[in-house]
């Protein structure tokens, strides 16, 4: 019966009418008719098997669910339970169902339309029914018993599940891709969906219930995609259009409630296998964020908390379900998630919607539990592998706004943590609690592993957190990220280009069946715009990775898939623009190469006239036969025709190989889609893709040099048409001029075939070899990141289109969605056409030129600015015009350069400056620091091109608000221009600006964006800050909006005003009343006060906002360095070894379990020692294995040590004092291994063991209660290791100079150095002495006048600190380094502050301590002794006094003051009082140091060479050019010196010479060094007559320090020539006048200049500068001066019988002593007669007052010299010193102690030796030899008067002592009477004092005599005074008195002269060989005064005659004669 009538029609229609009836059945509600209905599906597979013979495929052909039919009838023998479990059983089975039939598909559509619509209504409508509109009451009759309503439910439900089990049959193909507009099964879902909310009061639950089960469990998967898109619909009508507010009512609370059953069941009970792709099909992310942002606004009541929960699991479940859902944003959605989820976390968001408000305290603490632990299981699920994606950041820096989302979500999950402990603490249930704890640390575990580049650097602090068990969890969550295996790369430098290089990979990766996933997915979805870059980008890509061909492959197939041969490869597509870029790239040269000769000749054809024209039409303005011009051009050009085309076809040899490879490809793909035609398809893409548009354009291609001309143009589009023809085998044209030339085309056919058939083949890579290739560069990874993150959505759609492409391209996605989220937003770069189309005409402006010269664009301060994203170009408008943003907010007027933000504005414009462009402003949050002045305003409107104003067509301000109206109303003058313009449009909110911008293109900021989200609007509210105004408030998640319902005017027009302020802002919110509010902004002067009747609700939901800010909050802290891949193992181990020494069990745990993985993970040798276990105890006393830990590791894994001790000083710093001690204990075994890393050969090796240095440093300074510990365990075991000191000494030193000398830091790092030298005295101290020296002499690289003002003063100051700490207890070996250390004291002493001296003092006395105390030396008895002697004696306050510290109390206090005060400038600064050393105390400290060294070495064993070393050292800065340290080691060098050759004392004189350059001190120090090594040079040499002279010079410098100087060294002079004998036999003056005659030229002018003649009278020259000594201030000077007089004094006398006789040689000498000798005057007398009362008889004269002077001793000593040393020497000084009187009446006596500088020979007065023959002069003398008279008119002339009254009178005329004057006056009182006519001379010099001593004194001799002198004065011719005058100045002589007065100021004028003469001197007249002198940097020959002087300048040598008005007119005379009268 089967086979009878299977074809008929009835009986097919039969079969289907059956199978429609046995589906009907299976929902009937009896279980008897379901049982037969699914037997008799048997019989439908018999008959199958009848008609069909048992063949499968022909039977799935007729029946395709044939083994479904068989399952169902198997099926019911089974079944023997109830209706429900029936229904249970067939829906599975019903549901495996998806090839449709007539009969299931009528069977499903009957049931559907027929019978469930009409049974849905009847119960939906229960007890009334709805017919025709109208409402029909009950039956009171038959009325429907309660049984049969309930069996009708039933048979509504069954059928309800057979509809959603079977409705997949009802889909079309574009059903079931989700692109349905309207089929059945919608129908179906949108009426199931309405029942989820049924509110019929009999059957509603029921119905609500039955249908989210069966939606839930029994739909077909199919349907998936169509139920997700209508829930979306339904969704979507809960949020308002305007504003997306949401609408939260009870009816739509039930429906997403319902929604979030069913979609968690469809999640947890779908499985992959069954369905395939169905659940993947759905976009579920915008409908997730809908119900995500619909339950946000629920309340905080139980219930609600419960659906919150719900929609938490229901996020789990998605995220489990992850493989099988389609993301087309992924990270952004779960971004947005985890934003959302988290404000569920800890409060519970309470609630937007005020009117469910209630108070947390009533909830349930169980509930809110709950949803903790759910809301944190949901996060941690989307937080597993998620990249944070902040919202764009305002200052521009994504890793900084990544790390503030991080820190906001790590805080709160930290402050949960916290919680939970503290309830577990508290004794609450643990189950719950345990697991919310668990879960957190989970969730904080993927935040840090997915986002370690942005996370470990703020959460690694809490491994040293106080709160211990803070630091257990974060224990915990670092292992669980080490155990995920999280990739510390992304902490790498190199990270962003490592991302790059993953980015290429994805794109380039090629599938298991030669697929390109990414490429060809972003392939199909790139808009027309990007087709040129995306081409680009690919080539570029795939040929740099050698895979372009599988490209193009690619590429081609995809073309070939759906054209016709006609249309091949002549669109636009990508593959076109592929191998157009690829002929451009490759083709380039073949081209030039190719058609470069035949332009060229056509240019020369061009220029004869040759034409080419052959369209009729073009040539009818010719002259001439037309037919004739046409056969000649249509000639022309058919040979331009032929020689190219034959040029192309020859040239397949030399066809580029890429493109022969391109287009085999090509060719083989063509021919499997289109046999046979390949070939015609390869010329068709090469003259039209690249032959022909190459000649088109050959100017442009670079095939010409010049533009062709119009007719050459003509040609060769001729030519290329021809050939197209050609390529497309078309014969005949449209045009008919054109079919001339078909001869042409059949004739070179076969040839252009052939041509396309060798370049279509395949050729080898080696042949490739050496043409180009590409290289993609920074901005190719660039252009692809952009293209990826525009299209990231559009290509996740693709990919999830079909079942292939998921397949394939699933996980690449995936990565690729991953690497975008890390990478972030791309940054805009305007395409090459668009920066090329703009710099064809336009020009800068002069601010951009200016700009430009100062290369702005490429300093860092721009490049910052540009970072910010303040004006911008992205998309284009509606109407295809560049859009640019300008954010107001990131514009800051105190951070940001004005000039510099209208640079890159004009250089971002600058492209679009040709074309029109619009401009969107957006001012959201913008205020007063966001605001140009007034100045800068106009600045921007002079600078704008005009262009740039012409082209600007619209601009559109975004959020205006009231600041804005203020601002532009203020500056209403700059602003007028623009009011009222049409082109500006005011938009408040985002759906204005879309009817301008597409929403695609527009790029505004998102946070801009966001504050239009999830806001909670409160209408009709009244600003009554603002003048009543109607305002709306807007409370969003993180901002506050106060937007205005009333227009105002701005620039003319009426705009709403949108006010801004951002949660951060808000201080505090106040509820006035129950209508009335005020909130407090930070940046408002004011509050702001607001009615409304909501007011409390408003309240509320700001409290909220600001309470969950406040919430996520980090704590204060200071973040990590930054964290590198290598520094991670070192880090996280010493937070592991730090905690496992920790109080608390739970965390000791935890770190043990972080070291056990660490260990593991990163391959750390620690000998199996750890193993991972749970509930191990560890004993807090572990210090010992800790550390044995850290021993293994510091040997075994010596690469972390860099790492792992930067991190120990990190964690130290952050401890507790036990935890501080711990620390220093596992650290210190790692320090030895620094010495292998400052060796190393990597640079940055050795700055980060220096780094680490500082670091250690900077611990030991700031941890002042473990300094002790410090300093033993860190610098005692730095010590051990000599490698390190060197630079543990640069970084002592270097922290030193930066805290200043006297400083904490300086003085802790001295101190250190004691610690430091603890291990290694020897090593140390000749570090820290080598390293003082070495700076010391630098100095000589860069000298300064002082050593203070040295840049390297700080350090030497520091490191003379270092050698005071040091000298203690022997710790700088003095015995190695004693001459070293003496040559420091001596060039450091009396240098710097207070401390600084007394530093050095003490330095002194703990040397001299450790000589007496070292064990090194074995010093004798005597020497011992004469050691303590001398220590004892420095510390006396003699040598305070010489070391410049008199006024300190202990040099030892000074030196180590306990604290440093910044404002004490006595110990950190040279203060204006400080004592300064003269270089007399260091000669004598100087001493004091070589008698001591001479005293040591004495009893050294072997020999001992310190003095030889500070010899050399001394010598070594004495020659060497330094004006700070030379004149002190000149005087070091002059004592300590045993010899001296002649070549030395010429290099001093060249120093003296450079010296008188200038007034410094050296020219002192060369001085005394010369006074001291006189006595060393050999007897016969020369140069001691000359050193006469110069200490002669020096006299005539005037100057105190150097007369005394000067003094000395004439002093000692003098007697080393007595010693030697050289007066015995020669004068004084025939000697010194010898050895001048030799100079005589130079000092002749130098007499000249001071008018004192050595030439006319040597004596009385040489006594006018030595009276000067009587002037000095310094009584060591004044005796000094009485004491050269004497000496000379006595070698002039030798040869006479008595000393005090008066002769020309003796009378100067013996009038400069009369006023100071008593013995002189009792010798020298006056005359007898007529002499005035003699001083004695007169006045007694006071012991005190007056002191003889002994000029006369024992006859047979002499002159003799005595073998003392200089401290005998200098005792004799002080003792002839004590018998000396005070010069000056009045001096204090408090002088600094100066002793005499002259080597160990003294003087001693000897009688008088008989005098040898001399000339008249000479031999005349006074009449007796015991009383001489002075004043003797027979031994005197009036040329020897006149010097001697000059004498006299200069010195009454300066001496302040009366006694000194009495005298004086009377010896002048007897010469006026005596020598009346040479009286006058000194008459000037007199008239003065003595007018003054007759109006004041009442000095009775005094008067007396000035009485005498008087009146004799009042005799004398006026003439006559000139010329005795004259006859003075004649003599040279007119000086004397000016000279010998009082030092004023220094008459270095003369210096010049001295200079010359001295380079003479030693250049010319000094004997000793240059070569002698041995010194490493001896001082430079060439440092001499080079300048000549002329006579003329130097006026005549006689002086010339002075004019009469210099004297003293005769009214001066009688002046004095009244004057006389009076008295």
């Amino acid at each position: 019966m089967a086979i009878v009538g299977s074809s008929n029609k009835v009986c097919k229609q039969a079969h289907i009418k059956l199978e429609v009836v046995l589906f009907m059945y299976l929902w009937s509600i009896d279980i008897e008719s379901v049982l037969t209905a699914m037997s008799c599906f048997e019989f439908l597979c018999e008959e199958a098997d009848i008609l069909y013979g048992g063949d499968e495929q022909v039977i799935n052909l007729h029946l395709p669910n044939y083994a479904i039919y068989q399952e169902i009838a198997s099926a019911h023998k089974d079944l023997t339970t109830g209706r429900a479990a029936l229904q249970k059983r067939i829906m599975p089975m019903l549901r495996k169902i998806e090839k449709p039939t007539p009969g299931n598909e009528q069977a499903w559509t009957t049931t559907f339309t027929k019978i469930w619509k009409k049974n849905t209504d009847f119960l939906q409508n229960y007890p009334h029914k709805v017919d025709g509109g109208m409402t029909v009451k009950k039956r009171t009759s038959n009325q429907t018993s309660d049984h049969e309503l309930e069996d009708q439910l039933h048979e509504w439900v069954n059928m309800t599940g057979f509809l959603c089990a079977l409705g997949s049959v009802c889909l079309t193909k574009s059903d079931r891709s989700a692109d349905t507009v309207y089929c059945p099964v919608t129908d179906f879902i949108g009426h199931l969906l309405k029942l989820l909310v049924c509110s019929n009061e009999k059957f509603g639950p029921q119905i609500q219930k039955h249908v989210k089960e069966l939606v839930a469990n029994e739909l077909s998967p199919a349907i998936y995609p169509i139920l997700f898109e209508q829930i979306k619909l339904d969704v979507d009508k809960f949020f308002e259009e305007v504003n997306g507010q949401v609408r939260v009512t009870e009816i739509n609370t039930q429906y997403i409630e319902n929604i979030i059953f069913i979609m968690k069941m469809i999640m947890e009970q779908y499985k992959s296998e069954q369905g395939g792709e169905h659940l993947g099909q759905a976009t579920i992310e915008p409908l997730m964020l809908a119900i995500v942002r619909y339950v946000r606004y629920l309340s905080d009541e139980p219930d609600d908390i419960k659906k919150k929960t719900k929609l938490c699991n229901l996020v789990q479940v998605m995220m489990s379900r992850r493989d099988d859902l389609t993301f087309r944003q992924e990270m952004k959605f779960r971004n947005k998630l985890v934003d959302y989820l988290t404000e569920w976390i800890m409060g519970n968001n309470m609630a937007h919607n005020s009117s469910h408000l209630s108070k947390t305290a009533d909830r349930p603490v169980s509930t809110s539990r709950a949803l903790d632990l759910a809301s944190m299981e949901a996060v941690a699920a989307l937080l597993k592998a998620l990249p944070l994606q902040p919202e764009e950041s305002d200052r521009g820096d994504l890793m900084e706004a990544k790390s503030n989302l991080f820190q906001k979500y790590f805080t709160l999950f930290m402050k949960l943590l916290n919680e939970c402990s503290d309830e577990l603490e508290g004794g609450k249930e643990k189950g719950q609690l345990t697991s919310l704890r668990n879960v957190t640390v989970q969730a904080m575990s993927n935040l840090l592993s997915a986002n370690i580049d942005t996370g470990l650097m703020h959460s690694i602090s809490l491994g040293y957190h106080k709160d211990a068990q803070t630091r257990a969890a974060f224990m915990e969550v670092l292992t669980k990220i080490l155990q995920q295996g999280t990739e510390f790369e992304t902490l790498a430098e190199t990270a962003l280009a490592d991302r790059y290089d993953r980015l290429v990979e994805l794109v380039t990766m090629i599938g298991d069946k030669g697929e390109l996933p990414i490429a060809m997915a972003l392939a199909n979805v790139v808009d027309n715009q990007h087709l040129d870059e995306l081409a680009r980008v690919l080539v570029t890509l795939f040929d740099a990775k050698h895979l372009l061909y599988q490209l193009l492959g690619n590429m081609f197939n995809r073309e070939v898939e759906g054209d016709c041969m006609q249309t091949l490869f002549r669109g636009n597509g990508l593959s076109s623009k592929i191998m157009s870029f690829c002929f451009k790239l490759y083709g380039q040269q073949y081209l030039r190469d190719l058609f470069t000769p035949h332009l060229e000749r056509m240019f020369e054809e061009d220029a004869k006239g040759i034409c080419y024209e052959v369209d009729p039409r073009r040539l009818d303005g010719h002259s001439g036969d037309l037919q004739s011009i046409l056969s000649t051009n249509r000639k022309n050009l058919l040979i331009l025709t032929q020689s190219i085309f034959d040029a192309i076809v020859k040239s397949a040899d030399s066809f580029p190989a890429q493109l022969k490879n391109m287009l085999f490809y090509l060719s083989q793909v063509v021919n499997s889609r289109f046999p046979d035609e390949s070939i015609f398809a390869v010329g068709t893409v090469v003259f039209l893709r690249f032959i022909n548009p190459a000649l088109v354009s050959a100017h442009d291609c670079g095939l010409c040099s010049r533009e062709p001309t119009l007719n050459m143009k003509r040609g060769i589009t001729l030519v290329c048409k021809i050939m197209q023809n050609i390529a497309n085998r078309v014969e005949t044209e449209k045009e008919t001029y054109m079919r001339y030339f078909s001869d042409f085309f059949r004739t070179n056919l076969d040839a252009g075939h052939r041509f396309f058939r060798e370049i279509a083949t395949e050729v080898d890579d080696s042949e490739t070899t050496g043409q180009i290739q590409c290289y993609f560069s920074d901005s190719t990874s660039v252009a692809l990141h952009r293209l990826l993150w525009i299209y990231e959505e559009k290509i996740g759609e693709f990919l999830a289109s079909s079942r292939d492409q998921k397949a394939a391209g699933r996980r690449p996605f995936d990565k690729m969605a991953t690497l975008l989220a890390y990478l972030g937003p791309p940054e805009h770069r305007p395409s090459d056409s668009e920066w090329s189309a703009m710099y064809m005409d336009m020009s800068s402006t002069k601010f951009e030129e200016l700009m430009s010269k100062q290369n702005m664009h490429e300093k860092d301060e721009y490049k910052s600015l540009k970072s910010l994203m303040i004006f911008y170009q992205n998309g284009m408008s509606r109407n295809g015009h560049p859009v640019f943003y300008y954010i107001a907010r990131r514009f800051k007027l105190m951070e940001i350069n004005g000039d510099l933000l209208i640079y890159h504005v004009l250089l971002t414009l600058k492209p679009y400056f040709h074309k029109p462009f619009e401009l969107v402003i957006d001012f959201t949050h913008t205020n007063a620091e966001n605001r140009f002045k007034a100045h800068f305003l106009s600045h921007w409107f002079y600078v704008m091109p005009d262009t740039a104003y012409k082209n600007l067509c619209q601009v559109y301000i975004y959020n205006c608000s009231s600041w804005v109206k203020v601002y532009t109303k203020f500056h209403d003058r700059q602003f007028f221009t623009l009011k009222n313009n049409p082109k500006l449009i005011f938009i408040d909110q985002r759906c204005q600006l879309n009817a301008y911008i597409e929403p695609e293109q527009q790029k505004l900021p998102g946070s801009t964006l966001s504050l239009e989200e999830d806001q909670k609007v409160f209408s009709s509210g009244l600003s009554i800050t603002i003048k009543d105004t109607k305002c709306s408030i807007k409370i969003g998640q993180s901002a506050i909006q106060i937007s205005s319902n009333e227009k105002s005017k701005v620039l003319g027009h009426q705009v709403l005003l949108n006010d801004v302020y951002y949660v951060a802002e808000i201080k505090e919110v106040s509820l006035v009343d129950d209508n009335q509010f005020t909130i407090s902004i930070s940046s408002e002067s004011g509050p702001l006060s607001f009615i409304h009747a909501d007011s409390e609700s408003i309240v509320a939901a700001l409290n909220h906002i600001k309470h969950r800010y406040q919430l996520t909050q980090p704590e204060s802290y200071t973040p990590h360095t930054k964290i590198k891949p290598k520094d991670v193992p070192g880090t996280l181990l010493n937070v592991a070894l730090l905690n496992l020494g920790s109080s608390d069990p739970s965390l000791r745990s935890a770190a043990y379990n972080l070291l056990c993985v660490l260990t593991q993970t990163f391959d750390l040798q620690i000998e199996d020692q750890l193993l991972l276990t749970t509930g191990l105890c560890i004993p807090s006393n572990n210090t010992l294995f800790i550390k044995h830990i850290s021993e293994k590791l510091a040997a075994n894994v010596t690469r972390l040590t860099l790492e792992f001790l930067e991190e120990c000083i990190q964690g130290c710093r952050n401890s507790s004092i036990e935890m501080k001690h711990l620390c220093l204990e596992y650290m210190t075994p790692w320090l030895p291994n620094l010495t292998k890393f400052c060796k190393h050969q990597d640079e940055h090796k050795r700055q980060k063991v220096m780094l680490i240095l500082d670091k250690l440093i900077t611990l030991t300074i700031e941890e002042v209660k473990m300094y002790p510990s410090v300093q033993a365990k860190i610098w005692g075991t730095i010590g051990q290791v000599g490698d390190l000191i060197d630079m543990v000494l640069d970084s002592f030193i270097k922290r030193s100079v930066t805290g200043g000398f006297g400083s904490k830091p300086a003085d802790i790092m001295a101190d250190t150095s004691v610690a430091l030298a603890s291990a290694n005295v020897e090593l140390v101290s000749r570090k820290v002495v080598s390293r003082i020296l070495h700076m010391i002499e630098k100095t000589c690289m860069s000298p300064t006048l002082t050593l203070e003002s040295h840049l390297m003063w700080n350090d030497i100051a520091i490191l003379a600190r270092y050698l005071l700490m040091l000298s203690f207890n022997n710790s700088l070996h003095v015995a190695a380094h004693l001459p070293f250390l003496f040559h420091i004291v001596t060039l450091l002493v009396g240098l710097g502050p207070v401390s600084m001296k007394a530093s050095t003092h003490g330095l002194v006395i703990n040397i001299i301590h450790s000589l007496c105390t070292c064990s090194q030396l074995n010093f004798n008895d005597d020497t011992f002794r004469q050691l303590k002697l001398n220590l004892t004696e420095f510390s006396l306050n003699k040598f305070y006094n010489l070391f410049g510290i008199s006024k300190v109390k202990s040099a030892a206090v000074s030196a180590f003051r306990t604290s440093y005060r910044s404002n004490d400038r006595s110990f950190t600064s040279i203060s204006p009082d400080d004592e300064s050393v003269p270089l007399t105390s260091l000669e004598v400290i100087t001493d004091a140091l070589l008698e001591i060294m001479e005293a040591a070495s004495t009893t050294v064993k072997g020999k001992c060479n310190w003095l030889q070393q500070w010899m050399d050292l001394a010598k070594r800065f004495a020659f060497q050019y330094n004006p700070a340290l030379q004149p002190r080691a000149i005087v070091v060098y002059g004592c300590i010196s045993k010899t001296i050759s002649e070549a030395e004392v010429k290099q001093l004189l060249r120093i003296l010479r450079k010296a008188l350059e200038s007034e410094g001190i050296l020219i002192e120090g060369v001085v005394m060094c010369l006074t001291r090594v006189q006595p060393l040079l050999k007897q016969d040499s020369v140069i001691h007559k000359f050193l006469f002279w110069v200490a002669i010079a020096i006299l005539q410098l005037e100057d105190q320090r150097l007369y005394s100087a000067a003094l000395a060294m004439l002093e000692q002079n003098l007697l080393t020539l007595d010693t030697h004998g050289v007066f015995e036999t020669q004068s004084l003056r025939d000697c010194m006048m010898s050895t001048r005659q030799q100079l005589n030229f130079h000092f002749r002018m130098i007499d000249h200049t001071l008018e004192l003649n050595f030439d006319y009278n040597f004596h009385f020259a040489l006594i006018a500068h030595l009276i000067k000594g009587f002037r000095h201030p310094e009584s060591t000077t004044v005796s000094r001066t009485m004491r050269v007089i004497n000496t000379c004094l006595c070698i002039v006398s030798k040869n006479l019988p008595d000393k005090f006789a008066v002769t020309p040689e003796t009378i100067p000498y013996l009038t400069a002593l009369l006023s100071v000798s008593e013995e002189v005057r009792s010798r020298c007398q006056l005359s007898p007669v007529d002499s005035p009362p003699s001083y004695s008889e007169v006045f007694s004269t006071p012991s005190h007052f007056m002191h003889d002077l002994s000029l006369s001793g024992d006859a047979s000593t002499g002159l003799r010299s005595l073998p003392g040393t200089a401290k005998q020497w200098k005792s004799l000084d002080e003792a002839a010193n004590r018998n000396t009187h005070a010069v000056v009446t009045g001096r204090s006596a408090s002088y600094n102690v100066s002793p005499a500088s002259s080597r160990p020979t003294v003087l001693e007065v000897a009688p008088p030796r008989p005098p040898p023959p001399r000339g008249e002069r000479s031999s005349r003398t006074s009449a007796s030899a015991e009383s001489n008279i002075l004043l003797d008119p027979e031994s005197l002339d009036d040329e020897l008067v006149s010097l001697v009254l000059t004498v006299m009178a200069t010195l009454v005329g300066f001496t302040t002592d009366d006694s000194e004057k009495r005298v004086l006056y009377q010896y002048l009182a007897e010469a006026s009477i005596k020598f009346p006519k040479v009286f006058p001379v000194v008459y000037n010099l007199l008239e003065p004092k003595v007018i003054e001593h007759l109006r004041y004194s009442h000095d009775q001799v005094m008067l007396s005599s000035v009485q005498t002198i008087m009146q004799n004065m009042l005799t004398i011719d006026m003439e006559q005074q000139q010329k005795q005058y004259l006859l003075l100045q004649n003599a040279g002589f007119g000086g004397i008195s000016r000279f010998a007065g009082p030092f004023r100021q220094s008459n270095f004028n003369g210096a010049e002269n001295l200079a010359i003469c001295l380079e003479d001197m030693v250049d010319n007249y000094l004997p000793g060989d240059d070569r002698d002198f041995d010194v490493n940097n001896p001082y430079p020959r060439s440092l001499g005064i080079s300048a000549s002087l002329s006579l003329s300048s130097l006026g005549s040598p006689t002086g010339s005659v002075p004019d009469s008005s210099t004297y003293r007119s005769r009214h001066g005379s009688q002046q004095s004669r009244r004057v006389l009268e009076q008295l």
